[in-house]
């Protein structure tokens, strides 16, 4: 398998891991709605508002091992994606290594994953989420006839 299958199997099975476990929470969350408010009132914001931080922590990590993966994967894929960009539109990265959310899309379609719900999955956003970040990303562009191709020509794989 190569580099990039292997990449990507990994970003799968992450998100996998992620979407199964928000299911979970989620399960946990109805099962407690059928005890009586009585039984676990005390108890029920603290443990609620604890799994959705451990979810949110978990998609932190998730973030920070994509970003650090992808760079690793496609060095210039900043360097070429700012070059679609106008000038002054240009995106900077918040720390090196890390990706910014609008990239982070961007990144998973120069894999060749274009779904607006596949990438919501992938990224725990809505699909709507997903349609405003590319919105605003066109916008930006030096020629939005040729943005969407240009972005699946970015950056050579790695040997």
């Amino acid at each position: 398998m190569s580099k990039l299958g292997y990449f990507f199997a990994g970003v799968v099975a992450g998100a996998t891991a992620l979407t199964a476990a928000a299911f979970m929470v989620d399960d946990v969350v109805h099962k407690l709605d059928a005890v009586s408010d009585d039984e676990i009132s005390p108890y029920r914001a603290c443990e609620h508002t604890n799994s959705y931080k451990l979810a949110e922590e978990e998609a932190v990590n998730f973030y920070i091992r994509f970003d650090k993966a992808f760079i690793d994967l496609y060095p210039n894929f900043v360097e070429e994606f700012n070059q679609l960009l106008l000038p002054e539109k240009q995106i900077v990265l918040p720390a090196p290594n890390s990706l910014t959310k609008e990239l982070r899309i961007y990144a998973l379609m120069r894999l060749g994953i274009t779904d607006g719900q596949e990438l919501a999955t992938l990224l725990f956003y809505s699909t709507q989420t997903i349609y405003n970040y590319k919105t605003a990303i066109r916008k930006r562009a030096k020629d939005l006839t040729t943005f969407d191709a240009a972005i699946n020509r970015l950056c050579n794989v790695i040997g």
